[in-house]
Formats: C-alpha cells, structure tokens, sequence
C-alpha cells in the first residue's frame, strides 16, 4: 500500500500540479500510519535552482489539491 501511495503522489506531483516550485521533486517514500488516516512522504528536490523552502512552500501549496 505504501508503494501504491508513493506512485500516486508522485504522478500527481509530477503531471496535476502545475507549481513551479514543485516540478522537481522526487517523492523517495511514502508510509502510511497502520489505521491509514495519515500518510508520512519523503521527498528530494533534484532542482539546484530551487530552495528547500521553496519546495516546501510549493508543497504545502499544492496539499488541498492533493488530498
């Protein structure tokens, strides 16, 4: 389940949000707590251009369209 999760937020990421900040961003894991009401994803920035907290912001922005 936690694969099928990491895939799904990825292809989201990557084809649905139109974010700038996040176009470079490859989610590494996804775990899901055991009732599965919250997801844990880890994700790396493969963009040298774009900060850390940009990426984060970019997130944060695009979570509601996530969900």
């Amino acid at each position: 389940l936690n694969e099928q999760l990491k895939r799904d937020i990825s292809f989201i990421l990557s084809r649905k949000v139109r974010d700038p900040r996040v176009g470079s961003v490859l989610v590494t894991e996804a775990r899901l707590s055991s009732d599965h009401s919250v997801a844990r994803v880890f994700v790396r920035s493969m963009s040298q251009d774009v900060g850390v907290n940009e990426v984060m912001a970019g997130l944060a922005a695009a979570a509601p369209f996530a969900r």
